[in-house]
């Protein structure tokens, strides 16, 4: 077991789903890098562009640990924790496009792109019958339905994941 997935299985779901949204916002942050043609002749631009490919295939590879940790638990996920999954996973989604213009897709990223679609199907199904359920047992409620709230991210990669840029920092 490596570093990452020893650190992940320590974790409570909550905190793995938490890591696992902050990471994605990091891929998310990444989108519109500029083309190798716009960067012919600018160094500065090159390296941090190269940087930034490093740190996007690190945070691809915590991604994919915590997907992978998400999976195996999936039997012991409250209906809240399946909720916020599905919507992780979709957004997942959203970011392959943007990750694929950025570095070239490797066999870790299929395996991260697999396991997102066999998540998502999962929780997708079991978010259907949880609904399903409650439909046929409770047709009118008396109060409001909990509102889900995702908490504000502060992302220090010296906590969560040590990004190569981090280099800069020192």
């Amino acid at each position: 077991m490596k570093a990452g997935e020893e650190r992940a299985s320590g974790l409570s779901n909550g905190e793995v789903l938490t890591e696992t949204e902050a990471l994605l916002a990091v891929i998310e942050g990444i989108g519109g890098i500029p083309d190798a043609a716009s960067m012919e002749g600018n160094k500065v631009v090159g390296e941090i562009s190269s940087m930034v490919e490093e740190d996007v295939i690190v945070a691809l590879s915590e991604v994919l640990v915590r997907v992978n940790e998400l999976r195996e638990r999936f039997g012991c996920l409250s209906f809240g924790e399946v909720v916020e999954l599905v919507y992780v996973m979709n957004r997942l989604e959203k970011c392959k496009e943007v990750v694929e213009e950025v570095v070239v897709v490797a066999e870790k990223q299929r395996l991260l792109w697999d396991a997102v679609r066999e998540v998502k199907e999962k929780v997708e199904k079991k978010v259907f019958r949880e609904e399903e359920k409650t439909m046929r047992t409770q047709r009118h409620r008396a109060t409001k339905s909990d509102r889900f709230q995702f908490p504000t991210f502060f992302i220090d990669s010296v906590d969560l994941v040590r990004f190569p840029s981090a280099r800069l920092l020192l």
